[in-house]
């Protein structure tokens, strides 16, 4: 959703929420049984928006710390944990769980990359939010790869493996936040 999502008037809004409503018809009537989601951008207007469509509440909180992109509340530490905060408290109210799927702002520079990877997935350890990085491996899709391979944004670099599969300098540091194996 786009900023169209702060207006219940929208017509723009009112459409997405019958294609999402429709979608999750469609997903549930084909025997669907596992929870179903929806991802939405770093604010809390399009999680509450899209929470009655949600088994699990699900979002993309990003530490945008180059401070650069519309939401300006995630540029900061500050701004990021009070959304995070913001977020958690809601999933509470509604008695939902909360799924981070996508995270880990990106960085041209690897240990930069690494930095905001140990601070934003310790945010999310710290409240039990659950995460799926984006993105792991190296794509030809823009902000997945480095600049050789194609055009790269605001988000920089995104990718943890190279597109030999090699891990990005310093990207091991990842298996810091790998549950613990049941094996010991």
């Amino acid at each position: 959703m786009g900023e169209y999502v702060h207006d219940p008037g929208s017509p723009l809004r009112a459409a997405e929420l019958r294609w999402l409503t429709w979608c999750r018809g469609v997903v549930l009537a084909a025997g669907a049984r596992q929870p179903l989601t929806i991802g939405n951008w770093a604010d809390l207007a399009p999680l509450r928006a899209t929470e009655p469509l949600s088994d699990v509440l699900g979002f993309h909180p990003y530490w945008m710390w180059q401070g650069v992109g519309p939401e300006t509340h995630v540029h900061t530490r500050e701004g990021f944990e009070a959304y995070l905060d913001e977020c958690v408290a809601f999933a509470d109210s509604v008695g939902k769980p909360l799924y981070a799927s996508e995270t880990v702002w990106g960085a041209r520079d690897d240990a930069r990359h690494v930095e905001v990877m140990r601070y934003t997935l310790g945010q999310l350890r710290a409240r039990g939010i659950g995460y799926t990085v984006h993105a792991l491996h190296h794509s030809l899709v823009a902000d997945l790869h480095r600049d050789e391979h194609g055009p790269v944004g605001h988000p920089e670099h995104l990718h943890f493996l190279e597109a030999d599969g090699s891990v990005r300098p310093g990207h091991e540091a990842f298996e810091e936040f790998a549950p613990p194996s049941a094996a010991g």
